[in-house]
């Protein structure tokens, strides 16, 4: 029926749904491209897998012929880049002929099925196994729980390999302590309504250059960020901002100065950019004056570094940027 039928997800897990829905469509198509996303992410409980190794669980699992893996960066806070780059993958692994989109439509993170009304759309199911209805977040949660006996026969037999040789590893014990934490954080806000938190983070310019704390605890221990954090009930955004850029990074600069190049101030407020729940930051830019030397920094507080990073060198820091910060400061720069 069609030259090319696309596959688009993030199979973190990847699963016997994904392995069905696959083996499904490639009966429709002379070519199969299963597309993965979130291909920039540093190691983390919601992506666990790096790219290639996701990819080579999914040629071990799945058995087609004419099978394209390929794989596609987030870009969170700008939809069209997105579009941009997948429609060229697509339009590179099929330049003329019928294209269709396969995919489950489950909620609202399912919205990228409609950003392509070029091609056709194949709704597929929901996968169940015995009843229980598989998703890829439970098998997840279920992973870092250490309960792999209720998971094996949820996957592929490659890719329950996979995670038994993962679980031996650092990186799993890691993930398992970030899972643990953010686990007993939610508890902490456990209550019949949604708990919304609100934060503010201070991104620092000056000659080029970035000011970025390495984190010292979970979430996201080891990763680079700027500097912020929850704001006190007794204190307005603004003055949580700079008291948090002063408890992280100690510069050398009165704060009627810093609050006077204050440039901007954004929202970002993408509701799965946080694993720990629903969290709002208000981000301040705040441009130095480039004919000074770059003030002092000295880590402090939850910061186990705090250093001046060249813009060009924070282009190439996708992979060791936590959570949404990389894309935050892409699109205020």
């Amino acid at each position: 029926m069609y030259d090319l039928i696309v596959y688009i997800g993030r199979f973190q897990i990847f699963h016997n749904g994904h392995k069905d829905v696959s083996q499904k469509i490639s009966k429709m198509a002379k070519k199969t491209l299963i597309l993965v996303g979130s291909i920039d992410s540093p190691r983390t409980i919601k992506n666990p897998f790096s790219f290639e190794e996701v990819k080579d669980m999914i040629k071990k699992s799945v058995h087609i012929q004419y099978l394209q893996v390929s794989g596609v960066q987030d870009y969170t806070y700008d939809i069209n880049r997105w579009i941009e780059a997948v429609s060229k993958i697509i339009k590179d692994a099929c330049p003329n002929g019928k294209v269709a989109i396969a995919g489950y439509k489950k909620d609202n993170t399912s919205n990228y099925l409609d950003y392509f009304p070029q091609y056709d759309f194949i709704e597929m199911n929901s996968y169940h196994h015995y009843g229980d209805l598989v998703n890829a977040s439970d098998l997840r949660n279920l992973y870092f729980e250490g309960k792999l006996g209720f998971i094996q026969n949820y996957m592929p037999i490659p890719v329950f390999n996979k995670l038994l040789e993962f679980k031996t590893k650092k990186e799993y014990i890691e993930l398992q302590d970030e899972y643990n934490f953010n686990k007993d954080h939610k508890s902490q806000w456990d209550t019949p309504f949604p708990s919304i938190f609100v934060t503010t983070d201070a991104l620092v310019v000056q000659s080029g250059h970035l000011l970025l704390i390495k984190r010292k605890n979970n979430p996201g221990k080891g990763l680079w960020a700027m500097p912020g954090g929850y704001i006190k009930v007794d204190e307005d955004i603004k003055t949580s901002m700079i008291r948090e850029l002063n408890e992280e990074t100690n510069i050398h600069l009165q704060d009627e100065i810093l609050e006077r190049n204050i440039e901007s101030v954004k929202i970002f407020d993408s509701p799965d950019r946080s694993m720990r729940g629903r969290i709002i930051t208000h981000v301040y830019l705040i441009v130095l004056d480039d004919s000074k030397p770059l003030p002092k920094v000295v880590a402090g507080d939850d910061a186990e570094e705090a250093e001046w990073v060249p813009i060009g060198d924070f282009y190439n820091m996708r992979k060791t940027m936590f959570s949404d910060h990389y894309h935050i400061i892409e699109s205020m720069i």
